[in-house]
């Protein structure tokens, strides 16, 4: 639980938590599948690092194009999206980035509490996203914002 970002996240037994060197930032691996290990992290940050939840979804989502540098991460290019959705307390998008010549196919939801905008990010290869999104599926229904 983070009582100042304002949200809990019930761990399932099935992810190896990582050390992130943040105290805003956790997140952890999912079993291997063909040797392949996906991820999920979860990012807080405060209100006051943006000026609205649209410049947060601009900053993470809609500001992106396709072949530019991420507005996040400019090591990372933006290969495009799926529709945005919304979802309790926010959105989310499946999309896809090229990092260190692959593409990777992610699932970003952002959300917001009542101090805070959450990113929780999975992410997947091609071979392994289908696979897994069940997984972080399961691990969305253990995220709540604490009010």
């Amino acid at each position: 639980m983070d009582s100042v970002l304002n949200y809990k996240v019930k761990i399932p037994g099935w992810l190896h938590l990582i050390e992130t060197g943040s105290a805003t930032m956790f997140g952890g691996t999912l079993p291997a599948v063909n040797n392949i290990e996906n991820a999920i992290m979860v990012q807080g940050f405060s209100k006051s690092d943006f000026k609205s939840f649209d410049e947060f979804k601009f900053v993470f989502l809609t500001g992106n194009r396709f072949g530019e540098p991420a507005k996040f991460d400019k090591e990372q290019i933006w290969y495009g999206q799926n529709n945005l959705l919304e979802v309790d307390n926010g959105v989310k998008q499946k999309v896809f980035i090229y990092w260190q010549n692959k593409i990777y196919h992610n699932q970003f939801v952002l959300l917001q509490s009542n101090t805070a905008y959450i990113l929780i990010k999975f992410v997947a290869t091609l071979e392994s996203y289908d696979i897994n999104i069940s997984k972080f599926d399961e691990f969305l229904a253990g995220v709540r914002i604490e009010e």
